[in-house]
């Protein structure tokens, strides 16, 4: 198994490999990723962890998530400990936008929002880095947490906003601006908020039965909940500033949705408040498939967290976005489940309907290949 899982302490040093029984990593694109380590509990190493401790996971030497512990048990029958926790996106989960970072809670004024515009990773990146990194005040800034310098990719965005998770301003940000982000902690022990932009890999990286890539899965193909987005900006009677933005679908459907946009007259303002809608609300297909480790097809290798990748299914062929990947190591190897597409975060806006798809191969795990 090619899977080591490093103990670090509180002050984020690395103080050895864990002897690992097994391990399961959620990996989210853009988002906080979760993970669950079981250890001997004799095991000296695994007694020294406690409150404040994290961990490094890593496969074929490459770091799949790091992050701090939240829940530490252990079961004095079978003697095992497991270790609960989340990736190091949770400190900017953790922290609010301020309309002025450069000043306290106290100090934030009622008109006061936090307004920037520019490519979509300088403006997050200026966000994450003003309220969590070096330039945040002391009070909120997070140890050892570092925010890669911008290169200023993706496309132009457009922040006017205050008092929210920032996790919830930035990640429809980078949806939006075509990049996406994580957190983890590099060699220098420092925790770097660093970017990425995803790959269209749909033509090269594909999960079929036929090259063994593909055990099992589901797929939902859904109808737009919105394809018409009816903006209004700023202005009064035939002066009022009216923009219309459709999607194309194959449903046979225009589905309307009013977007309340009376505070600019800026058109890539007013084009920005349209998406969100339209992305939430386009036609979509999404799956989720339990993926094999066969070469071109390794998660960490051949592609990662927001690339677009497709999974062949009797009915149906699904080009997504990878927004998730549940990684397990066992005594077999390691296996992965992916979760393609956006519909995922659309709520209770996509009523769809699940088709479930037949078991493609009911092999032992101990026959897979890994």
């Amino acid at each position: 198994m090619s899977l080591v899982v490093w103990a670090v302490d509180p002050q984020r040093v690395r103080r050895g490999h864990l002897v690992v029984t097994e391990c399961t990593a959620v990996l989210r694109d853009a988002d906080v990723g979760t993970f669950q380590v079981t250890v001997p509990s004799h095991d000296p190493l695994s007694q020294r962890v406690g409150p404040g401790w994290r961990v490094i996971i890593q496969d074929s030497g490459v770091t799949v998530l790091s992050g701090p512990l939240t829940e530490i048990s252990e079961d004095t029958q079978s003697r095992d400990r497991t270790l609960t926790g989340e990736s190091d996106l949770v400190h900017v989960r953790d922290r609010l936008l301020l309309g002025d970072p450069t000043k306290v809670w106290t100090q934030q004024t009622a008109e006061g929002k936090y307004t920037r515009s520019g490519p979509a990773e300088t403006v997050i990146r200026d966000i994450v880095n003003a309220n969590v990194g070096t330039g945040a005040v002391t009070a909120r800034r997070q140890d050892g947490f570092t925010v890669a310098t911008s290169q200023g990719r993706g496309k132009t965005v457009k922040v006017n906003d205050r008092d929210k998770p920032i996790l919830d301003v930035i990640k429809p940000l980078a949806r939006t601006g075509g990049v996406t982000f994580d957190a983890v902690q590099e060699d220098d022990n420092r925790i770097v908020f660093r970017f990425r932009t995803p790959t269209d890999r749909s033509r090269g990286v594909r999960f079929t039965e036929q090259n063994g890539g593909l055990d099992e899965g589901s797929y939902v193909m859904s109808a737009p909940t919105v394809n018409a987005a009816m903006a209004a900006g700023q202005g009064t009677g035939t002066y009022l500033n009216r923009r219309e933005y459709i999607r194309a679908t194959s449903w046979g459907r225009r589905v309307e949705e009013f977007v309340d946009q009376t505070s600019t007259d800026d058109d890539p303002e007013i084009k920005q408040a349209t998406d969100e809608p339209l992305d939430e609300g386009r036609e979509g297909a999404s799956a989720s498939i339990t993926a094999k480790d066969v070469p071109g097809l390794r998660f960490g290798t051949d592609y990662w967290l927001g690339d677009i990748v497709t999974v062949e299914f009797d009915g149906a062929t699904v080009s997504e976005p990878v927004r998730q990947v549940e990684l397990t190591w066992d005594g077999h190897g390691r296996t992965a489940a992916l979760t393609l597409g956006d519909h995922d975060s659309a709520g209770d806006r996509t009523p769809a309907s699940v088709k479930r798809i037949k078991k493609i191969e009911a092999r032992q795990r101990s026959q897979e290949v890994r």
